[in-house]
């Protein structure tokens, strides 16, 4: 793992092999320099750590449900914002960034339908959100930090 970008900021002081034992830790390169949408990603790194934490705990069932449910409704208030943002700003990839959130949303609903009749493991809900969330933020969030650091402060 050490050297794989996929885990940097990750905590692997727990001793694991893989990113379900890793906590994600919020670090500079993630800052998209306006503070609301920073703390919006640092609350979606807290609710994937307490995801990682529950199913460490052997929790796979309702509490994984729950976890998922209320990361949701942050996420969905997170991308209108980010949306209305990237509107005003006339941001000239917001139509690959609204289709970015959407896998998101969309895998995430699957996963939890999937999840509810075990078909599918916790651990790789926790792979994809971690994957999904750091690239979309360093990759795809960095793109629109010049246009909205002009318009918003930060």
């Amino acid at each position: 793992m050490e050297g794989d970008s996929r885990f940097s900021g990750y905590d692997n002081s727990a001793g694991g092999t893989a990113a379900m034992t890793q906590h994600l830790h919020w670090e500079g390169a993630y800052s998209v320099g306006i503070r609301e949408f920073d703390k919006d990603h640092q609350t979606l790194f807290k609710w994937i750590n307490t995801l990682i934490d529950e199913i460490h705990r052997g929790n796979h069932g309702p509490m994984v449900q729950e976890i998922l449910d209320h990361m949701l409704e942050d996420v969905v208030l997170h991308f209108e914002k980010e949306e209305r943002a990237l509107e005003k700003a006339n941001f000239p990839d917001l139509g690959q960034h609204r289709e970015e959130h959407y896998i998101l949303l969309r895998s995430v609903l699957k996963f939890k339908n999937e999840l509810k009749y075990d078909r599918l493991h916790p651990e790789k809900v926790v792979t994809f959100l971690v994957d999904w969330v750091t690239a979309h933020i360093k990759d795809q969030d960095m793109k629109y930090k010049p246009f909205l650091n002009t318009m918003l402060p930060p």
